[in-house]
């Protein structure tokens, strides 16, 4: 079980892209892992009593940032994007 996190507090979950890509459903339709980090990057955050977040992501990160930037605008306050892979 997470606990509430402070303002300004610092979540930095690993994405499984490496091991989720092993599912056929994932390697046929790439914009799937997307969505499902994403999702669960909002559960992570949601968990943590994060309702606003500013949210960083690089490369492969990145993607998932803007997926969650574009389908969960409630959640995302401010969006950083490094080198992301599209």
């Amino acid at each position: 079980q997470m606990m509430a996190v402070e303002a300004g507090a610092l979540v930095d979950p690993e994405l499984v892209a490496a091991a989720t890509t092993q599912m056929p459903l994932v390697r046929a339709r790439p914009a799937v892992l997307l969505m499902v980090l994403g999702g669960l990057l909002a559960a992570v955050l949601a968990a943590c009593g994060v309702e606003r977040a500013d949210v960083v992501g690089h490369s492969v990160g990145g993607a998932v940032a803007l997926e969650m930037a574009l389908t969960m605008r409630e959640t995302v306050q401010t969006l950083v994007l490094i080198a992301p892979v599209m």
